[in-house]
């Protein structure tokens, strides 16, 4: 009834063409990507009515929004990482990179405004170890940079591009300064989070990490 049982030659075992491309090509996949992100901040701006003129959250909805947003945050950048793996910039003239990197500017000019490409971390060389005591005060919760973060995802997200570049100009530059690969680590948790959004981020850090890896066809320098 069911036929001879054999093994399937090496034809039988290839993916059909869709799935080849959808491999090979991560644009429906990143389309997909950003509009759950939108979908997602959506849901957020409803539950805390973040477009209001005078926004108050509660402690509790406080650590929501900012753990909600450091969470799109970080699909953002990493789709934003695919986009620019198949971007083909051109050089930049000296003179316009010394004027966008900051060459020849003092050091304490202030940096640009917009999304971050990486996140920040924050070092404090007067740590001082009684600073984790409790004190017994609770931290104020500072709603105007949460607000600012949140519009300018929104912002972002309604033309993902001109980040892209930035993003691929950012990748260039550790590259050509023999900069360790970026790697790229799974999101513990997902199953708490709506399906859509899930879905997006489970396949992120392979899809990532194989893009960088074989950065534009040239790999990274210690890809092997």
């Amino acid at each position: 009834m069911l036929g001879t049982i054999g093994f399937a030659k090496s034809s039988d075992r290839t993916p059909p063409a869709p799935i080849l491309l959808a491999m090979q090509d991560h644009t429906g996949f990143i389309a997909a990507g950003f509009r759950a992100v939108g979908e997602g901040l959506a849901d957020l701006c409803f539950v805390a009515v973040l477009d209001r003129e005078k926004v108050t959250l509660t402690g509790r909805m406080y650590a929501h929004v900012r753990r909600s947003l450091a969470f799109f945050e970080l699909l953002v950048r990493r789709l934003l990482i695919l986009m620019a793996a198949g971007l083909d910039l051109a050089p930049v003239r000296t003179s316009e990179r010394a004027w966008r990197w900051g060459m020849g500017r003092e050091k304490t000019a202030p940096a640009p405004r917009g999304f971050a490409l990486v996140k920040a971390e924050h070092y404090r060389s007067d740590f001082d170890p009684a600073a984790l005591q409790r004190t017994g005060k609770r931290r104020p919760r500072e709603i105007v940079p949460l607000l600012y973060r949140y519009r300018t995802l929104l912002t972002l997200l309604k033309d993902p591009a001109p980040t892209a570049r930035r993003m691929a100009r950012y990748l260039e530059r550790l590259r050509a300064a023999r900069s360790p690969r970026p790697l790229c680590f799974p999101v513990p948790g997902l199953y708490r989070m709506k399906a859509e959004l899930a879905l997006v981020a489970a396949p992120l850090p392979s899809l990532v990490n194989v893009s960088l890896r074989d950065w534009k066809g040239r790999g990274w320098w210690d890809s092997g």
